[in-house]
């Protein structure tokens, strides 16, 4: 499970019905957050990805599920030739 889905189901669900009943709660947001309430540490949603991950991510996915398979099963058989 990832550290989102983790710090995600932390938080209680809340369930607006409406649009109405959502925009009302927005404006008094103290009634469904609790007194006292501390912000966790923030964390970066997002990391740098530096050009040698955005090229392997980029052979890694490139083409569609088959093209990927074929390549591989090309790179086995080029492997089993050089041994």
């Amino acid at each position: 499970m990832s550290s989102f889905l983790i710090e995600a189901s932390k938080f209680p669900l809340i369930c607006f019905q409406s649009v109405k009943y959502h925009i009302k709660k927005a404006k008094i947001p103290w009634e469904f957050i609790p007194i006292g309430h501390k912000n966790r540490t923030p964390v970066p949603l997002f990391k740098e990805l530096k050009d040698e991950e955005v090229e392997f991510f980029r052979n890694k996915f490139a083409g569609n599920q088959a093209d990927r398979a074929n390549w591989a099963v090309k790179e086995e058989a080029e492997a089993k030739k050089v041994t």
